[in-house]
């Protein structure tokens, strides 16, 4: 047997762990589903795949449906079909944190709002900021693309100019847009 307020504490922790569990499930496999539309590797773990920022700008070229112009000998060429953006191709820290940046300057281009996040949190695999980061993706290209969502039964979006925030203090269904059944 425990003392009351070591097992409220536990018990506590223990939600806060599983509700983070369930969001880096389900924002894993929204971004697989993106990935896979231009046959991008998928993510198996969320806050390690995203540290080198490769499969951020992977998910953000398609996102974006970037237009790549290139040269073909004396003729031009518009391949619209999962173009890439320039990535820095080493591996140590600061080719990382360069690949994060140039994400995060994609998003700022296309108006996501983003609030203290940086290039250092993704690279650190900070959870809490990594689920923010994506959460705000999805609310974003969510809203661009319509109210229904495959991952979630529904998206409830916020209204425009309102401040929208990650979902790591919410409740387990708030957390990933779950509106059961039984409370509709």
């Amino acid at each position: 047997m425990c003392d009351l307020d070591l097992c409220d504490t536990r018990r506590y922790f223990l939600s806060i762990d599983e509700r983070e569990d369930v969001q880096k499930k389900t924002f894993a496999k929204w971004i697989n589903s993106q990935l896979l539309k231009c046959s991008h590797p998928p993510v198996s773990d969320l806050f390690v795949d995203l540290q080198d920022g490769n499969r951020l700008l992977a998910l953000l070229e398609v996102l974006t449906g970037k237009q790549y112009v290139g040269t073909i000998g004396l003729l031009a060429r518009i391949d619209t079909s999962c173009d890439h953006y320039k990535r820095e191709k080493g591996r140590m820290r600061v080719h990382h944190l360069n690949n994060v940046n140039k994400a995060l300057q994609i998003l700022e281009q296309n108006n996501v709002k983003l609030v203290n996040i940086s290039n250092n949190d993704i690279v650190d695999g900070n959870p809490k900021l990594t689920l923010g980061l994506v959460w705000s993706i999805i609310l974003h290209w969510q809203r661009a693309v319509g109210p229904e969502c495959k991952y979630f039964r529904r998206c409830s979006l916020p209204s425009q100019g309102s401040d929208v925030r990650p979902p790591t203090n919410q409740s387990r269904e708030d957390s990933v847009g779950v509106v059961s059944s039984k409370h509709k």
